[in-house]
């Protein structure tokens, strides 16, 4: 899959200056912090607010900071997911057009009666799919489910299984196919997405998948 490297941006915090106010507004609240001593000859209301003050003045700053580094650490991460889109745009697309493509042609062979009446064309199709390709875009648990299809097409052709098993198999294939897209495009992408979690069987008919693999 396409990937972006994700730069952080020039600006930076002063992590000292943080550490800073946060110390002085712990000192301040805990009272450790004596009045100025210029002001020696105020009363001791006078002092007692001025030391209010002081703490008031620091935690608003304290806390104007804080929202500042929340804020720019989100717009970070937006910024990051937004370039992460836009860069695999491309590889979604024809992932999404192969997908598609995958679903089509397995479903026709899936609707085979017998061996003899299976499409020609669907049948070549989806074995070039297999070897060219579907190879560029699927992800593990896709290239699974072909590999599974292919085994009971095969099987099918010889006659082991029957046309139930083959279109279990393709059932199999399709659910595959949309837990993909699921996870790269999210299920707002999906409205009508098969209920999670899917009512998948790998084996349907519990051949040898590696005897009848291609």
């Amino acid at each position: 899959m396409w990937s972006v490297r994700l730069i952080d941006p020039p600006m930076r915090f002063r992590e000292d200056v943080l550490v800073d106010l946060i110390r002085k507004f712990r000192e301040l609240w805990m009272g450790t912090i004596v009045p100025d001593p210029n002001a020696v000859g105020k009363s001791a209301d006078l002092a007692k607010w001025d030391l209010i003050l002081k703490a008031v003045t620091t935690f608003v700053a304290l806390a104007t900071i804080i929202f500042a580094v929340v804020q720019y650490e989100g717009n970070v991460r937006e910024h990051q997911i937004s370039a992460y889109r836009e860069s695999s745009q491309p590889f979604l697309e024809k992932q999404l057009a192969t997908y598609f493509e995958v679903s089509d042609v397995s479903s026709h062979l899936a609707t085979a009666v017998d061996p003899a009446s299976i499409d020609k064309k669907s049948l070549r199709r989806f074995w070039e799919l297999y070897w060219g390709q579907l190879g560029l875009v699927e992800t593990e648990a896709v290239d699974e489910a072909m590999v599974t299809f292919g085994a009971y097409l095969n099987a099918f052709q010889h006659k082991k299984v029957d046309s139930s098993c083959l279109q279990r198999s393709s059932l199999y294939l399709q659910h595959e196919l949309a837990r993909s897209l699921e996870s790269e495009w999210g299920r707002s992408a999906l409205p009508n997405a098969l209920p999670n979690p899917y009512p998948i069987v790998s084996n349907p008919c519990l051949i040898d998948i590696n005897k009848y693999r291609s």
